[in-house]
């Protein structure tokens, strides 16, 4: 073979004797095809390097480049292997290349050459490092996308001749809505994956065709036609393989709903591992407004507006399932599923976008990246966390990808042969595989002692069989013994207490999952209260709080899940009844039993103003509702730190009244603020005269009594 003096040196270096052979006969069946298309080829050593890099690293590109030998030559002549592709860029090229097309089998033979070009163009960026993985995985994105909406419109174009368009009750057009999941879903596709779908429609109507259909049936016949032509195995390959096991009822559900159908399931049936993967959901084809009003709509099912910890304990419920099939099908060196690997990344941003997302609208981001960095700026992980746990995605997002990039295979197990170790090796840039296998190994164990930080099983922190006395498996005597030694006093009266609780309407009457929630929750309580300083008291006020709470269960996840809250709370209830009393009244402040430095600090009239003006900027100006429900939370949350404050006399009692007439006077200022906002916005500013002049009108609220004296 005839090679340049570089690339003979580069191919030296190639250890592994069977991967070496197989470049050189690659190269000089490229060498060939050129010559035989009568190609004039690149005269360009480092190309010529680049390219035996991408071919060591993939025989993917190595097959289309000897097939189409062409394709890398002008696109490195115009500099395309260069530039970027966004999914308006691929749907105008494809589109071009569809414009006359109907029939479906030329259709399918289009896509999957498109695509199969395409792949082949990304794989050279990624693997001739012209492009990082975070443009990598948006093209890849951007170009699924663009097959998806150019397959369907050329699909409702060939229904409509046969069926009419789909129309509403009123007349109004219909399209289908494609809710695109998973990484297509969050913009990160991997090289060879699936694409997971959703799809709906608007609703009940029929075609305006000479045979018209009910809308149902001409959705379901679209998506079947949709399916096939994306995923369709032919002698071109296939354009993606499409997963719709996420739709309402999996497998057995029907592959198209209605937006109303669609909602209602989820109001009825909704699971947690649903609320899971919708956080990715995002319309990419069809009619995008009703994608978004259905994400809108859905928004309330997949964050809730309290501080959600009972997702956690699912979530870990879920990774303990898939801890079991990584057992079962020896998964170790799988850097999807295995210890350390994307997944545990991935549970990780969810969990804590699902248990804080409805309280906070800044976290609902879709790209796992982005959201790393969201968690960061609003201090729910520290920054050298997110730093670590972004360098381990990246890295094993480019080995993913280079894994697949090797032959276009779904793959995410480590080579074992010698071949395919030295190929990814060197692909990721590292000389050989001890040492890209060190830094991966470093990466895994960073990413596993994240994720065993973040679901770990809350450790019991009570002494004897306290689990016993809660569920009435032991005999009287000994829960009254155990009682006894755990710090109670009136060991019948608290075990009449517990009894009493246990068989109260509001425990019954609660779900399997609460019930199990609260089974668990209950030892440590009872242990917890028997460490307080009046234990008795300090159980008959706890017992209060959580029979209130019964009905929203997260709560006792939360306690559960967070043993320091359950003591702040232990602490609170047992020096002050009242505090005891208004935590039941507003169960969501349990949510300030989490931080146990601002518990305690409550903040100063400037840091109240900031705080406040920060939770209402991220509010539309037109949803009062809201601006309300955060003016009524920020009131509560923070008498509540200026009565933790007192009762610990951690500040004296005028400043104590100052911090509460400070609260009390942020509010009035912002609830004037929205007032004359709102009433602005409707009517106009208020104006007067003087001396011909108009000026803007003003409005003075003056305090009277304890609040005008700031006490």
């Amino acid at each position: 073979m005839i090679v340049t003096d570089p690339v003979e040196h580069y191919l030296e270096h190639i250890a592994e004797d069977s991967l070496r052979t197989r470049v050189e006969q690659d190269l000089q069946a490229y060498q060939e095809a050129v010559k035989q298309s009568a190609l004039v080829p690149i005269s360009d050593p480092g190309f010529e390097i680049e390219m035996a890099q991408v071919f060591a690293a993939s025989v993917f590109a190595a097959r289309v480049c000897i097939s189409y030998p062409e394709l890398v030559i002008h696109w490195q002549k115009t500099g395309q292997l260069d530039l970027a592709r966004d999914t308006n860029q691929y749907v105008t090229a494809l589109a071009a290349k569809l414009q006359a097309v109907t029939d479906e089998d030329v259709l399918k033979r289009v896509l999957r050459q498109f695509r199969q070009r395409e792949m082949f163009r990304i794989a050279w960026r990624d693997l001739s490092n012209r492009a990082d993985i975070d443009a990598i995985l948006g093209e890849l994105s951007a170009l699924a996308e663009a097959c998806v909406r150019c397959a369907l419109d050329v699909l409702e174009q060939r229904l409509g001749e046969l069926y009419g368009v789909p129309r509403d009750k009123h007349g109004d057009r219909q399209q289908l809505v494609v809710l695109a999941m998973g990484k297509l879903g969050g913009g990160e596709l991997n090289f060879s994956s699936d694409i997971d779908f959703i799809l709906a429609h608007p609703g009940d109507g029929t075609t305006d065709g000479d045979k018209p259909l009910e809308n149902n049936t001409y959705y379901i016949r679209l998506a079947q036609r949709l399916i096939a032509v994306l995923s369709e195995q032919t002698v071109d390959g296939f354009v993606f393989r499409t997963d719709l096991r996420l739709r309402p009822f999996g497998k057995s559900g029907a592959l198209v709903l209605s937006i109303d159908a669609m909602e209602r399931y989820y109001e009825t049936h909704g699971r947690e591992w649903e609320r899971y993967a919708m956080i990715k959901a995002r319309p990419i084809a069809g009619d995008f407004k009703a994608g978004s009003l259905l994400l809108e709509r859905l928004t309330p099912f997949m964050y809730r507006r309290y501080l959600d910890y009972g997702v956690i304990e699912s979530l870990r419920d879920l990774k303990q399932m898939i801890e079991r099939e990584v057992a079962q099908r020896d998964l170790t060196d799988n850097i999807k599923l295995g210890p350390g690997g994307i997944r545990e990344i991935e549970f990780i941003v969810q969990s804590l976008q699902l248990a804080r997302g409805g309280r906070e609208p800044a976290l609902r981001l879709r790209p796992t990246m982005a959201a790393l960095t969201a968690l960061a700026t609003a201090g729910h992980l520290s920054e050298h966390i997110v730093r670590e746990l972004t360098d381990a995605y990246r890295f094993l997002r480019r080995t993913e990808n280079r894994l697949q990039m090797q032959a276009d295979q779904q793959v995410h197990q480590l080579p074992v042969d010698q071949a395919g170790r030295t190929s990814l090796a060197m692909a990721m840039g590292f000389d050989g595989w001890q040492s890209y296998s060190a830094v991966l190994a470093q990466h895994r164990a960073s990413v596993q002692l994240h994720f065993q930080h973040v679901f770990a099983t809350p450790v019991s922190g009570y002494a004897g069989n306290l689990a016993g006395v809660w569920d009435q498996s032991l005999d009287a005597g000994v829960s009254h013994d155990l009682l006894t030694a755990s710090g109670y006093s009136q060991t019948s009266s608290v075990y009449q207490q517990i009894e009493t609780f246990r068989s109260s309407r509001a425990v019954i009457s609660m779900s399997e999952e609460a019930r199990r929630r609260l089974d668990r929750l209950m030892p440590r309580l009872i242990a917890e209260a028997g460490n307080a300083k009046l234990p008795d008291a300090c159980l008959e006020r706890l017992l209060h709080v959580i029979e209130v709470v019964t009905r929203r269960s997260t709560y006792i996840a939360l306690l559960y899940e967070n043993p320091t809250a359950l003591t702040q709370l232990a602490a609170l209830v047992t020096a002050s009844a009242w505090i005891a009393e208004y935590v039941s009244r507003y169960p969501v402040l349990l949510d300030e039993m989490l931080d146990q430095r601002a518990l305690y600090q409550p903040l100063d009239r400037g840091m109240l103003d900031e705080e406040l003006n920060v939770l209402l900027r991220r509010v539309a100006c037109d949803d009062v509702e809201r601006q309300m429900d955060i003016l009524r939370y920020f009131k509560h949350a923070h008498t509540l730190k200026v009565a933790a404050s007192d009762i610990t006399r951690a500040y004296p009692l005028m400043v104590v009244s100052d911090h509460l007439t400070a609260l009390a006077e942020v509010i009035l200022e912002y609830v004037l603020k929205l007032s004359l906002d709102s009433l602005s916005t409707r009517y106009g500013r208020p104006r007067y005269r003087v001396n011909h002049e108009l000026r803007d009108a003003q409005f003075v609220i003056i305090g009277y009594g304890k609040l005008g004296g700031i006490e």
